[in-house]
């Protein structure tokens, strides 16, 4: 536990546009932090929606600056007034836009600012989107010369950022979860019958490429062919491929015993009744979706990426997909579908890990450890360097 040595105001800068991994990371730690006496939270959110409205509900302020409405100029000057109002003593930042915006506002108020990277870089500007690649650029260089620190939310992560940032910069702290509140969650009543006849398998989050849809849909294929009847899959999400992934179920003939579920805020519920929960993606960070499966005793199957297999563990080879293939998830479903032993051992090391190393507490007292000695110019302590 974090000794308390003098009040201290945070002010989190964040998109909020999505209801996804970062952003319900954001409402983790600044609720959490919320709690440690003699910290002060204030959260600046660029898009009105569920996270300003959740943060909200716990009693954190909330500034609304709808960037759809209103140019970057206008959002920097509201964040620096707010912050010579405020005083913060730091400014942590959680995507590109935000980066920058922190960056500047802490450089002309005087904070301490830092950035958190949640997964790797989806889309690189191309060389003819000039304004792209200028506002890329204008990131890296708030990183490296203006911001204290970058946290990587993985070990894996973190070594990917040593090409972009230098490490003395990078710190990691990883994601952190209130497994009581998202029990708690999971008691809501949803419309969705539950049967002993099918082994229940889910796909959880944007659809976009690098998750990798496509694959679970193909899996759900070739799983059903072995055993008709035997299956029941959702995918819950949307996105730009949602109408590829339609087309994808209508063509294996699948619209029987796959259900796209669409988006879906409040998500325990519904993973609370899967039998597993299969993820995809190309590569990730350390998603959150991940440590709610494992508050909830779902089984994790997942791509060995990122910061997965730490996350994890490798008591159960069972869960960490090495062939990238809908043939390996296949496989490592199959197996856990066919073992109640196996289940259960999953279910119990899923349970008693996340409590242990991935608390929404243990979260908040990292990050408020780096606060302090960032604030102190004692740079980034031992335990969270790279």
């Amino acid at each position: 536990m974090v000794e308390q040595t003098s009040n201290m105001r945070i002010l989190h800068v964040v998109s909020g546009d999505l209801w996804a991994g970062a952003e319900v990371q954001v409402f983790n730690l600044a609720s959490a932090l919320a709690r440690i006496p003699g910290v002060s939270v204030q959260v600046v959110v660029l898009n009105p929606g569920i996270l300003a409205d959740r943060l909200q509900q716990t009693g954190i302020t909330v500034t609304k600056l709808n960037e759809k409405k209103q140019n970057i100029f206008s959002i920097l000057f509201k964040v620096i007034s707010l912050c010579r109002q405020w005083k913060p003593d730091v400014i942590h930042s959680h995507r590109h836009k935000e980066n920058v915006l922190a960056s500047m506002t802490a450089l002309i108020c005087g904070a301490t600012s830092l950035r958190t990277v949640h997964g790797a870089s989806e889309h690189t500007p191309r060389f003819w989107q000039l304004h792209k690649r200028i506002y890329h650029a204008i990131d890296q260089i708030c990183g490296n010369y203006i911001q204290q620190a970058i946290v990587a939310v993985s070990t894996d992560l973190a070594q990917k950022l040593v090409s972009t940032f230098r490490q003395k910069q990078i710190a990691i702290i990883e994601n952190g979860i209130d497994s009581d509140a998202v029990i708690q969650q999971a008691q809501t009543a949803i419309d969705l019958p539950v049967s002993e006849k099918f082994f229940l398998v889910a796909f959880i989050g944007r659809l976009v490429e690098v998750k990798r849809v496509d694959i679970f849909i193909q899996m759900a294929k070739k799983l059903s062919d072995e055993l008709p009847g035997g299956y029941k899959f959702y995918i819950f999400g949307d996105g730009p491929q949602q109408l590829h992934a339609c087309q994808l179920c209508d063509k294996l003939a699948l619209t029987d015993v796959l259900s796209i579920m669409g988006f879906r805020p409040l998500i325990a519920p519904y993973l609370a009744r899967m039998h597993a929960l299969v993820m995809t993606s190309d590569h990730e960070g350390l998603p959150m979706t991940v440590l709610e499966a494992m508050s909830l005793g779902v089984p994790v199957i997942a791509h060995a990426v990122g910061g997965i297999p730490a996350t994890l563990g490798h008591q159960h080879p069972a869960q960490l997909v090495k062939s990238h293939t809908p043939e390996g998830y296949a496989s490592a479903v199959s197996q856990i579908r066919d073992s109640q032993v196996l289940r259960d051992s999953i279910r119990q090391a899923q349970t008693v890990r996340v409590r242990q190393l991935y608390s929404a507490t243990r979260l908040a007292h990292d990050y408020y450890s780096l606060y302090q000695d960032l604030v102190e110019d004692a740079g980034i302590p031992k335990a969270f360097r790279l």
